[in-house]
Protein backbone atom coordinates (compact mmCIF):
# COMPACT_ATOMS: atom_id res chain seq x y z
CA UNK A 1 0.00 0.00 0.00
CA UNK A 2 1.14 3.47 -0.97
CA UNK A 3 2.18 5.94 2.07
CA UNK A 4 -0.39 8.49 2.39
CA UNK A 5 0.75 12.48 2.85
CA UNK A 6 -0.74 13.83 5.49
CA UNK A 7 -1.74 17.31 5.57
CA UNK A 8 -0.16 20.06 8.26
CA UNK A 9 -1.49 22.25 10.67
CA UNK A 10 0.70 24.37 10.90
CA UNK A 11 0.37 28.25 12.65
CA UNK A 12 -0.05 31.29 9.82
CA UNK A 13 -0.72 35.05 9.52
CA UNK A 14 -2.14 36.81 12.42
CA UNK A 15 -2.43 33.74 14.95
CA UNK A 16 -5.09 31.45 12.61
CA UNK A 17 -4.41 28.01 12.19
CA UNK A 18 -3.68 26.48 8.58
CA UNK A 19 -4.84 23.29 7.07
CA UNK A 20 -1.58 22.99 4.08
CA UNK A 21 -4.72 20.53 2.24
CA UNK A 22 -8.04 21.79 2.61
CA UNK A 23 -6.56 25.54 2.43
CA UNK A 24 -8.56 25.84 5.79
CA UNK A 25 -8.04 28.62 8.50
CA UNK A 26 -9.48 28.18 12.27
CA UNK A 27 -9.40 31.45 14.52
CA UNK A 28 -7.06 30.96 17.04
CA UNK A 29 -5.64 33.61 18.96
CA UNK A 30 -5.47 32.88 22.24
CA UNK A 31 -5.78 36.76 23.23
CA UNK A 32 -8.82 37.54 20.92
CA UNK A 33 -10.99 34.81 22.72
CA UNK A 34 -10.66 32.31 19.60
CA UNK A 35 -11.78 28.78 20.25
CA UNK A 36 -8.98 27.17 18.22
CA UNK A 37 -9.15 23.40 17.57
CA UNK A 38 -9.61 20.28 19.38
CA UNK A 39 -7.38 17.63 18.63
CA UNK A 40 -6.06 14.17 20.03
CA UNK A 41 -2.52 13.01 19.64
CA UNK A 42 -2.19 9.64 18.24
CA UNK A 43 1.68 9.38 17.86
CA UNK A 44 4.30 11.34 18.79
CA UNK A 45 7.99 11.30 17.40
CA UNK A 46 11.03 12.82 17.15
CA UNK A 47 13.59 13.28 14.06
CA UNK A 48 16.40 15.87 13.02
CA UNK A 49 15.66 16.99 9.61
CA UNK A 50 18.12 17.55 6.85
CA UNK A 51 18.25 20.39 4.64
CA UNK A 52 19.85 21.94 2.13
CA UNK A 53 21.33 25.67 2.19
CA UNK A 54 19.27 28.44 0.54
CA UNK A 55 16.00 26.73 0.46
CA UNK A 56 17.92 23.74 -1.18
CA UNK A 57 15.18 21.39 -0.24
CA UNK A 58 14.69 18.29 2.01
CA UNK A 59 17.48 16.06 2.18
CA UNK A 60 16.40 13.43 4.64
CA UNK A 61 15.65 12.88 8.61
CA UNK A 62 17.93 11.19 11.07
CA UNK A 63 17.16 9.60 14.51
CA UNK A 64 18.36 11.43 17.85
CA UNK A 65 20.69 8.92 18.44
CA UNK A 66 22.16 9.00 14.80
CA UNK A 67 26.04 9.24 14.69
CA UNK A 68 25.35 11.94 12.24
CA UNK A 69 24.73 14.39 14.53
CA UNK A 70 27.42 14.09 16.27
CA UNK A 71 29.59 15.93 13.45
CA UNK A 72 27.29 19.38 13.07
CA UNK A 73 28.48 22.26 14.59
CA UNK A 74 26.58 25.01 16.16
CA UNK A 75 26.66 27.79 13.68
CA UNK A 76 24.79 31.42 13.79
CA UNK A 77 23.58 32.14 9.97
CA UNK A 78 23.38 35.88 8.62
CA UNK A 79 19.81 36.15 9.84
CA UNK A 80 21.62 35.77 13.81
CA UNK A 81 19.81 32.72 14.16
CA UNK A 82 21.40 29.21 15.49
CA UNK A 83 21.92 26.32 13.60
CA UNK A 84 23.22 22.49 13.57
CA UNK A 85 25.17 22.83 10.41
CA UNK A 86 26.92 19.30 8.96
CA UNK A 87 29.76 18.93 7.43
CA UNK A 88 28.73 18.43 3.80
CA UNK A 89 27.06 22.18 4.08
CA UNK A 90 23.66 21.30 5.16
CA UNK A 91 21.55 21.98 8.23
CA UNK A 92 19.55 19.49 11.17
CA UNK A 93 16.79 20.81 12.54
CA UNK A 94 14.92 19.06 15.99
CA UNK A 95 11.59 18.66 15.01
CA UNK A 96 9.24 16.86 17.10
CA UNK A 97 5.79 15.38 14.86
CA UNK A 98 2.32 15.42 16.31
CA UNK A 99 0.10 13.20 14.47
CA UNK A 100 -3.16 14.12 15.33
CA UNK A 101 -7.02 13.55 14.82
CA UNK A 102 -8.85 17.04 14.37
CA UNK A 103 -12.07 17.14 16.01
CA UNK A 104 -14.80 18.95 13.29
CA UNK A 105 -17.78 20.61 15.57
CA UNK A 106 -19.85 18.10 13.27
CA UNK A 107 -18.08 15.46 14.78
CA UNK A 108 -16.05 14.55 11.70
CA UNK A 109 -12.84 13.71 12.04
CA UNK A 110 -9.64 14.89 9.99
CA UNK A 111 -5.93 13.46 10.17
CA UNK A 112 -3.45 16.13 10.49
CA UNK A 113 0.31 16.59 11.29
CA UNK A 114 1.35 18.89 14.09
CA UNK A 115 5.30 19.74 13.42
CA UNK A 116 7.30 21.86 16.11
CA UNK A 117 10.75 22.79 16.15
CA UNK A 118 12.71 26.03 17.51
CA UNK A 119 10.13 28.06 20.05
CA UNK A 120 8.04 25.02 19.75
CA UNK A 121 10.03 22.47 21.10
CA UNK A 122 9.29 23.59 24.37
CA UNK A 123 5.39 24.06 24.26
CA UNK A 124 5.92 20.12 22.75
CA UNK A 125 7.38 18.94 25.78
CA UNK A 126 5.41 20.41 27.66
CA UNK A 127 2.33 18.49 26.27
CA UNK A 128 4.18 15.39 25.84
CA UNK A 129 4.89 15.79 29.61
CA UNK A 130 1.29 16.19 30.69
CA UNK A 131 0.20 13.56 28.36
CA UNK A 132 2.52 11.26 29.60
CA UNK A 133 1.96 11.64 33.19
CA UNK A 134 -2.24 11.13 32.95
CA UNK A 135 -2.90 8.32 35.28
CA UNK A 136 -6.84 6.94 34.96
CA UNK A 137 -8.05 3.88 37.37
CA UNK A 138 -10.28 1.39 35.84
CA UNK A 139 -13.28 -0.59 36.74
CA UNK A 140 -11.14 -2.73 38.90
CA UNK A 141 -10.13 0.41 40.69
CA UNK A 142 -6.09 -0.18 39.52
CA UNK A 143 -4.68 2.72 38.40
CA UNK A 144 -3.01 2.60 34.65
CA UNK A 145 -1.80 5.15 32.03
CA UNK A 146 -3.81 5.77 29.19
CA UNK A 147 -2.86 6.12 25.41
CA UNK A 148 -2.11 9.34 24.16
CA UNK A 149 -5.41 9.41 21.83
CA UNK A 150 -7.62 9.08 25.41
CA UNK A 151 -6.94 13.00 25.68
CA UNK A 152 -9.03 16.12 24.28
CA UNK A 153 -6.08 18.66 23.21
CA UNK A 154 -7.22 22.11 22.73
CA UNK A 155 -4.56 24.02 20.04
CA UNK A 156 -4.12 27.49 20.09
CA UNK A 157 -1.93 30.52 18.77
CA UNK A 158 0.06 33.12 21.18
CA UNK A 159 1.82 36.07 20.23
CA UNK A 160 5.66 35.60 21.55
CA UNK A 161 8.40 37.87 20.43
CA UNK A 162 12.80 38.64 21.32
CA UNK A 163 15.06 40.33 19.77
CA UNK A 164 14.61 39.05 16.47
CA UNK A 165 11.13 39.35 15.91
CA UNK A 166 7.46 38.69 16.86
CA UNK A 167 6.00 35.64 16.09
CA UNK A 168 3.02 33.52 16.91
CA UNK A 169 3.88 30.32 18.91
CA UNK A 170 1.13 27.13 20.07
CA UNK A 171 -0.99 27.39 23.17
CA UNK A 172 -1.46 23.86 24.13
CA UNK A 173 -4.12 22.98 26.76
CA UNK A 174 -5.53 19.67 28.17
CA UNK A 175 -9.35 19.49 27.39
CA UNK A 176 -10.72 16.35 28.59
CA UNK A 177 -10.66 12.61 28.37
CA UNK A 178 -13.06 11.00 26.31
CA UNK A 179 -16.05 9.19 27.80
CA UNK A 180 -16.23 5.72 25.83
CA UNK A 181 -19.20 5.18 27.21
CA UNK A 182 -20.06 7.67 24.77
CA UNK A 183 -20.83 6.84 21.35
CA UNK A 184 -19.41 10.01 19.77
CA UNK A 185 -16.33 9.53 21.67
CA UNK A 186 -15.69 5.93 21.55
CA UNK A 187 -16.27 6.46 17.51
CA UNK A 188 -13.34 9.07 18.08
CA UNK A 189 -11.06 6.59 19.88
CA UNK A 190 -11.36 3.26 17.56
CA UNK A 191 -10.77 6.25 14.59
CA UNK A 192 -7.56 7.50 16.56
CA UNK A 193 -6.33 3.58 17.13
CA UNK A 194 -6.82 2.79 13.29
CA UNK A 195 -4.99 6.16 12.69
CA UNK A 196 -1.97 4.86 15.07
CA UNK A 197 -2.42 1.62 13.92
CA UNK A 198 -1.70 3.05 10.31
CA UNK A 199 0.67 5.38 11.36
CA UNK A 200 2.98 2.24 12.41
CA UNK A 201 2.56 0.44 9.57
CA UNK A 202 4.18 2.62 7.57
CA UNK A 203 0.79 3.95 5.86
CA UNK A 204 1.25 7.67 6.41
CA UNK A 205 3.72 10.05 5.04
CA UNK A 206 5.58 13.37 6.10
CA UNK A 207 5.73 15.48 3.04
CA UNK A 208 8.58 18.04 3.57
CA UNK A 209 8.23 21.23 1.50
CA UNK A 210 10.90 23.80 2.60
CA UNK A 211 12.17 24.53 5.54
CA UNK A 212 10.65 26.32 8.21
CA UNK A 213 7.05 25.35 6.71
CA UNK A 214 6.18 23.98 10.27
CA UNK A 215 7.32 27.75 11.76
CA UNK A 216 5.08 30.67 12.18
CA UNK A 217 5.24 33.77 9.80
CA UNK A 218 6.97 36.95 11.42
CA UNK A 219 6.07 40.37 11.60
Amino acid sequence: MQAVPLPWLIRAEQGNLFNTVTKEYFAADAEEGDEGVNVVICHYDRKFTEWAPNRGGFRGEHNPASAVLSTATDMIDDEGKRKLVLPNGNSVSDTRYHFALQLGEDGVTTPVLICMSSSGIKKSKRLMTELNGIKLRNAEGRMFSPPLFYTVVNIKTVAESNDQGDWFNYDLSIVRQLDISDEGDASIYLQAKAFRDSIAKGNVKVQHEEEGSAESEQF
